[in-house]
């Protein structure tokens, strides 16, 4: 994984990321869609000193380097010391954890988590939280043990 800091200065519209760390000392703005390109397992860490804003209709797509497939929501995190704007008919992927507040705008979607310590708010949005990876599971998303047979009835 790679370490990148000020990676553009903030302004990633348009940009093709590879896994690994991204650190911002100021804000970032994607006025234009971005691409993370990477395997299923790969990992995405964002840390944003100051605040993150999205343009309307910007769209974040996940694709595939190579036959492992493309990565996956819940190994994207954003960490935002300050607040989130994104814009409306906008889509993301990721958690997202703002430190103040959070501002989606009309029709915009996220397939992951979005935390705050302060308002988060949403009009006409849709959240899905994305599935757990097999790791996540264990031993959580194991079935139970079998119940043990009811008594038989006495003769």
């Amino acid at each position: 994984y790679g370490i990148y800091h000020n990676f553009m200065t903030g302004a990633i519209g348009g940009s093709i990321l590879l896994p690994g760390v991204y650190k911002w000392d100021n804000f970032v703005h994607i006025a234009t869609s971005i691409t993370l390109k990477g395997g299923a397992g790969d990992q995405f860490l964002f840390i944003v000193a100051e605040y993150l804003t999205i343009v309307a209709s910007m769209r974040i797509f996940l694709v595939a380097d190579g036959s492992n497939g493309a990565p996956q929501a819940q190994n994207i995190v954003w960490r935002i010391s300050e607040y989130l704007v994104l814009g409306a008919s906008a889509h993301l992927e990721g958690t997202f954890l703002a430190n103040n507040y959070v501002t989606f705008g009309d029709q915009s979607t996220l397939n992951g988590r979005v935390l705050s310590q302060g308002a988060i708010t949403m009009s006409k949005n849709t959240v899905v939280a994305p599935s757990p990876s097999p790791a996540d599971c264990i031993p959580q998303c194991t079935a139970p043990p079998p119940s043990p047979p009811p008594p038989s009835p006495p003769p």
